[in-house]
């Protein structure tokens, strides 16, 4: 049986301190965490001895998602390389999550050899590199040694017949460590990273149900707390059903 819990990211507009997110998604009797980071002055500010005081003993996947707003991982990110090494060191951390569209390619070789357990995740459509079955070919042949968090709203943005987002799967089989979990809402008003009990998108539904033996994270963007709670209880019910 997987597990089910939240990136503490989606609480950002409800608490913009790390460490308060991390509180409210503890709160939920979570199961997983992704410990989410947007900027690189969040992550340079957050202390992972305080984080290791919080997280009870019964959480059982805890990961990392590295900045990815306003950065480019290249020879002037190795401070953010350096405080996510702090970070594992503290923490029992399952995997660094990384866009690839970000990364330089100068810094794939480095990446594969520092102390990082990097999850490369798929990106939806607007992404310059990260999107196509080819591209993950080609990231698995040269760089054996890491592994993916799959984002299945990500490929839903790329294919709503979810052929693309099976074909991706089949690619990464077991390498897959963490699964993103959200939905988009069409109208009155898109939605886009929706709370999938609202959402209900049933092609989403459908495959994520045949996934039950990877960690599932709510990586859908919250209003409120009771919100939240209503998602994390529809994830639970639908990842303890037959």
């Amino acid at each position: 049986m997987s597990h089910v819990g939240a990136s503490i990211g989606v609480l950002y507009k409800l608490d913009h301190s790390t460490i308060g997110r991390l509180e409210k998604t503890i709160a939920q009797e979570v199961d997983c965490i992704e410990i989410g980071f947007g900027y690189d002055y969040q992550i340079m500010r957050f202390n992972p001895y305080a984080a290791k005081k919080l997280i009870p003993e019964n959480v059982s996947h805890v990961s990392i998602h590295a900045p990815f707003r306003n950065i480019q991982y290249d020879g002037k990110s190795f401070h953010v390389l350096t405080k996510l090494m702090e970070i594992v060191d503290v923490l029992d951390v399952e995997g660094v999550v990384m866009h690839p569209n970000i990364i330089d390619e100068s810094m794939w070789s480095i990446l594969e050899y520092i102390e990082l357990p990097i999850l490369i995740e798929n990106m939806d459509i607007v992404g310059k590199f990260g999107t196509t079955l080819n591209d993950f070919v080609q990231i698995k042949k040269e760089f054996s040694t890491f592994n993916y968090a799959f984002d299945i709203f990500h490929a839903y943005q790329n294919d709503k017949t979810m052929t693309y987002a099976r074909d991706l799967i089949k690619i990464l089989d077991s390498k897959i460590k963490e699964i993103h979990v959200s939905g988009k809402i069409e109208s009155p008003i898109e939605r886009r990273h929706a709370p999938l009990h609202i959402s209900k998108n049933p092609e989403i539904i459908k495959l994520l149900s045949e996934l039950k033996s990877v960690p599932w994270l709510s990586e859908a963007i919250i209003r409120d707390l009771p919100e939240f709670k209503r998602e994390l209880d529809f994830l639970k019910t639908l990842n303890s059903s037959n």
